[in-house]
Order: C-alpha cells, then structure tokens, then sequence
C-alpha cells in the first residue's frame, strides 16, 4: 500500500481559479476553466462519496479527478497534495456531524453510529496508519462535535473548566475508540454499547462530586 503523503505545494495563481480539461462524451478533452470556489467542494464532495463507496486506498488522484469530471492537475492546483485534500474532507464530515448532533437532546448512541462521524473517525485512523504526519490533520481549534457534545450533555455550569474540558476529551477518545476498533471486539454489540453510554450519563451526573475529591474546583494555573 503505498503512504500518503504531502507532494508539492498550492500555487498561489490558483487562489481566483485553476485551470482544467474536461473530458468530452468522445473521450477527448477540452481545456475549460473550473473556479477555485467551485473546484474545491466538487473534489471534496466526490472523495466523500467514493470513500463512502469503496476501500481508502482506490481513492487516489486519478479516480477522484476522473468522478470529478476534472483533470488530475487540478486536485494538486487546489490543494497541493492527497494529504490536504483529505484534511479537508476530515473537516467536512466533522461540521456535517456536529450539525446532526445539536439537533439531539444528549450524547447517545445516535451520536456514535452517525455515518459522517463514524467515516471521519476511520479515514483519519487510516491516514496515520499510512505514515500521514498528524500535525497536517489540522483539526479545528473549536472542534464542532466536540461543542455538540457539550451542547448534549447538558453539563452543571458550575463545574470548573478543567472538569468539562477533562470529560468532553474522555468523551471523544472513548467515541473514536469505539468508532475505531468495535468491529474487531466481538462483544461490541448494541447492548453493550447502549450500557456504555448508560454508564457515561451516570458519570456525568456526579461529576461535581468527583472534582471536588479530586480538587478542581479551580482551572489549573498555566
């Protein structure tokens, strides 16, 4: 399986638009002119869906340009390598699931089987099993789902901000955890899972009484 990994740069020409040949009903080409505004989400839509479709590593330059109906150039004119492009679509499934989220009373079992969160989940576990740095997955500082977690959980307001910060990132480790390896675990099964998530509003319940034990009642000095 060859790595992914960063190859070339975005030409800054291609800020306004990129140039690309759109393969005629002959099979031929003419040179034409796709926007950059428009170009952008057409490739990140269209590696959505055939990630959707078939395994990560048939997603590659010359398939998604092909779905597309652009040429191969312009995925490096606009992003300058696979790795972005996948960044970017990583980010997409993150603010489409954190849309679907908000719409719900709490996190539940709903929130861990979400299509677009579970897809994200496992493209990035994949990118980092090929070699991708972490450092180009550029995450949002103000991680959507994780602000819908918050909105769910319906959280005390009076807990100290190292208490909610502690259990929103137990919260999302123990999501992708689950998103991640529950199809090798055997006893992963719905019930399991919905006592899973039984057990976290539970927990969630005392967590006044637990940050008192543990003495964060005040955020930690920086």
């Amino acid at each position: 399986m060859t790595p992914v990994s960063e190859r070339g740069s975005i030409d800054s020409r291609d800020e306004r638009r990129s140039r690309v040949d759109q393969a005629d009903n002959d099979g031929g080409s003419a040179v034409g002119w796709t926007r950059r505004d428009q170009a952008v989400p057409l490739l990140v839509e269209t590696t959505i869906n055939l990630l959707k479709t078939r395994p990560f590593p048939e997603a590659t330059v010359r398939r998604i340009s092909a779905e597309a109906g652009l040429n191969p150039s312009s995925l490096q004119r606009n992003f300058g390598s696979m790795a972005r492009l996948f960044d970017a679509v990583a980010n997409e499934l993150l603010a489409r699931s954190a849309a679907r989220m908000l719409s719900g009373p709490e996190f539940d079992v709903v929130a861990l089987e979400d299509e677009d969160a579970v897809l994200r989940t496992r493209l990035v576990a994949w990118l980092l099993a090929e070699g991708v740095d972490p450092a180009s997955l550029n995450t949002p500082v103000d991680n959507p789902v994780r602000e819908a977690i918050r909105d769910r959980q319906n959280l005390d307001e009076s807990l100290s901000p190292r208490t909610v910060d502690t259990f929103l990132e137990l919260v999302t480790f123990l999501s992708e955890g689950f998103i991640t390896f529950s199809p090798v675990h055997p006893g992963a099964d719905a019930q399991r899972l919905a006592d899973g998530v039984a057990l976290m509003n539970v927990f969630r319940e005392h967590l006044k009484e637990f940050e008192a034990e543990l003495g964060w009642t005040e955020a930690p000095e920086s």
